[in-house]
């Protein structure tokens, strides 16, 4: 069984889960911790927190400013660029059903318009002769 580790708490638990989300079940905090066993220690106040953090959990301590710029940065670039992709693909379906909308439309206003006007076309025949 893996073991797993609150950062919050600072203790060794066996977690809940909701659907994909892990849970302490002392601080009921979401447990962050991949179950590995690898864990990052805080080089100022000693806590154990996961590998990848940028600054210390319990006294927010940062670790390396550039590299916590940096991957600030390609983790939005990599987000916004699937984003962006997702956001066009909609775009694109929402204006094709946009224009089959006003295409549909307006042949039937276009069709009523016409049958208006031959209807008033005849009435005004039958008007010229009387």
């Amino acid at each position: 069984m893996k073991k797993y580790f609150c950062f919050y708490c600072q203790k060794e638990v066996e977690p809940y889960g909701v659907f994909k989300w892990k849970f302490c079940p002392h601080c009921r905090h979401r447990i962050t911790d991949d179950g590995s066993g690898f864990y990052r220690v805080c080089e100022h106040c000693g806590a154990d927190m996961p590998t990848d953090a940028a600054r210390c959990l319990k006294c927010g301590h940062i670790f390396d400013v550039q590299a916590v710029q940096t991957e600030l940065f390609e983790g939005i670039f990599k987000r916004r660029r699937w984003i962006d992709f997702v956001f066009g693909i909609g775009l694109i379906f929402i204006s094709l059903l946009a224009f089959i909308g006003i295409f549909y439309i307006s042949f039937y206003i276009f069709f009523a318009a016409l049958i208006i006007g031959v209807i008033a076309w005849i009435l005004n025949i039958f008007r010229l002769r009387l």
